[in-house]
């Protein structure tokens, strides 16, 4: 049966961009009741290391944050719409 995060805010889960790959295996997998092995998360570790927005294997250095300014209006509009609904989720997981 599929389920919305709306429908039942229970069973949500957030995940910081920060914590991937490692979230994956420690909480992604366990939230939904999949058991991931050893090798799996071997391989998940190795792969997570290139970048996959190119076909060409190349390892993932991260973005700099040249590559992604922040306008005045990009921020403004988050502290408008994003910022409410993060802090409510933020205090759901404490």
């Amino acid at each position: 049966m599929l389920w919305s995060a709306a429908a039942d805010p229970d069973r949500r889960l957030c995940i910081d961009y920060a914590d991937l790959p490692a979230a994956i295996w420690q909480w992604v997998s366990p939230h939904f009741g999949l058991e991931i092995d050893a090798g799996a998360i071997e391989r998940m570790s190795e792969e997570s290391r290139f970048y996959s927005k190119d076909a060409a294997p190349r390892v993932f250095s991260g973005d700099a944050p040249e590559h992604r300014p922040v306008t005045d209006a990009i921020r403004e509009a988050a502290e408008r719409f994003a910022e409410p609904g993060y802090c409510a989720l933020a205090s759901r997981s404490d």
